[in-house]
């Protein structure tokens, strides 16, 4: 018993984080000025360079993960983003100078009504997107999920959040993690996540009410409650053997981990924000922890999709927006 349990203890296997708060500072404070002074067109170039940055420091098995991202690759679909608002922002203006209050009201209708319908085709063209340009050790991951499925599911997720007042938003926050995860692969391993809406839901109900009871406390056994819940019910498959994941902290090590956190942002006015965001990346890597590990020799690129599969939806392509 105790070999199979040191055999066991040899195959877990936990990421590491090797980024720190003043080498990621230089990176988000250049962005920052960069973002200001072309008005936020640099945008795309900043979001991709820093997620270069915690891919490169993010290793597993010594090996680290690489983000091959462009900033020119997705700034057309930031380009789409701007040009709606930008149209809206004059639509409004016109309307408000002139006191024509219905056409207002009818164009912020058709504004937001336009943004949920464009959201599934925004979320999967990022998902597609993030996980082509992904690797870990020339092993890729892949997105194979339909464009008109995933706008389906996620439109009818929104219309039964909107008529229940938000009630069905954790069911619908854990169907279009189900599906994105089970439409994911990364070689010869597949994903899953056997969360329910219903436990969710109970999770964000005891915070609602037990938060001003406990003056707030609460809410580290909540963070913990939430960080479990994500991170124990993602399963993947090799070779028809379940791998899956344990969460390691415990309430008061979120607690060390958020209070100095809070702490620092008060206290710099923000300017701590690079060191608040390694300390945080860091806790949760190091605190995701595959059980029974995986069989990294045997990982291999195994993408065979159909062609069917890859252009059924070609003519809505000009409603994905790789963003990232």
């Amino acid at each position: 018993m105790e070999i199979v349990a040191d055999k066991k203890l040899e195959q877990k296997k936990t990421f590491t984080f090797t980024g720190k708060g003043s080498g990621l500072a230089l990176i988000y404070f250049k962005n920052i000025i960069l973002i200001l002074l072309t008005l936020g067109i640099y945008y795309p170039w900043a979001k991709i360079e820093l997620l270069k940055y915690f891919y490169k420091e993010t290793e597993l098995e010594n090996d680290r993960f690489l983000f091959t991202g462009k900033g020119k690759d997705v700034f057309t679909s930031y380009l789409k983003i701007y040009v709606i608002i930008f149209t809206f922002y004059i639509f409004s203006t016109v309307f408000s100078a002139t006191e024509n209050y219905p056409a207002l009201v009818l164009s912020t209708v058709l504004f937001y009504a336009f943004i949920i319908l464009i959201l599934p085709f925004a979320i999967h063209g990022a998902v597609r997107y993030r996980a082509s340009k992904s690797s870990w050790n020339s092993v890729f991951f892949k997105y194979s999920g339909i464009r008109m499925e995933f706008f389906r599911l996620c439109i009818k997720g929104i219309l039964l959040s909107i008529v229940t007042f938000g009630i069905y938003g954790p069911w619908l926050q854990v169907e279009l993690r189900k599906y994105i995860l089970r439409h994911l692969k990364f070689g010869n391993v597949t994903f899953d996540f056997k969360g329910k809406g219903d436990q969710l839901f109970w999770i964000q109900l005891k915070l609602v009410l037990l938060f001003f009871i406990t003056a707030g406390i609460y809410t580290f056994w909540h963070l913990k409650k939430v960080f479990t819940f994500y991170v124990e019910n993602l399963k993947a498959y090799q070779n028809n053997e379940e791998v899956s994941f344990k969460v390691n902290a415990t309430t008061g090590q979120i607690a060390l981990l958020i209070l100095p956190n809070l702490l620092l942002l008060i206290f710099t006015f923000g300017l701590a924000t690079p060191w608040v965001l390694t300390r945080t990346f860091r806790f949760v890597l190091e605190n995701s922890s595959l059980e029974e590990g995986i069989d990294y020799t045997s990982l291999k690129n195994s993408f065979e999709e159909s062609e069917e599969t890859e252009n059924r939806d070609t003519y809505l392509k000009i409603l994905d927006f790789d963003l990232i």
